[in-house]
């Protein structure tokens, strides 16, 4: 396959701030990225099962569900087990903890458009 047969990758970008997504899923746009947004851990859930994303970004600090349940949630489901998480974070967050909950990596937010891309690049179509 080359790279013009190549789908075009797929990132779920989870953040309960409406503003977060709305910069960051322009920033995936830009990028050529395909991006299914969701506002909530039970709504990244539902929208990882029902879209397959290549990719998750998830926010840590959100109500109901954080984003260390969600994604331990999803790491037990055999149906989303795979798809690799990056926390999306804006505090400091134990390396330690995000390794144990399964997330790949820790994005920092607030991100710059090519810290960001450069940061889910290498995870795309492993």
């Amino acid at each position: 396959m080359t790279a013009v047969d190549a789908p075009t990758p797929v990132v779920l970008l989870v953040d309960d701030f409406d503003v977060i997504l709305s910069i960051y899923e322009e920033v995936l746009q830009d990028a050529g990225i395909r991006v299914h947004v969701a506002a909530s851990g039970q709504e990244a859930i539902d929208k990882a099962v029902a879209h397959r994303p290549d990719l998750i970004v998830m926010d840590l600090k959100m109500p109901g569900l954080d984003g260390f349940e969600t994604t331990r949630q999803l790491k037990t489901d055999h149906r989303t087990s795979e798809i690799p998480v990056l926390a999306f974070a804006g505090g400091d967050a134990s390396a330690s903890r995000l390794l144990a909950t399964g997330f790949i990596g820790l994005i920092k937010k607030p991100s710059t458009r090519e810290e960001f891309i450069a940061a889910i690049t290498p995870h795309l179509r492993r």
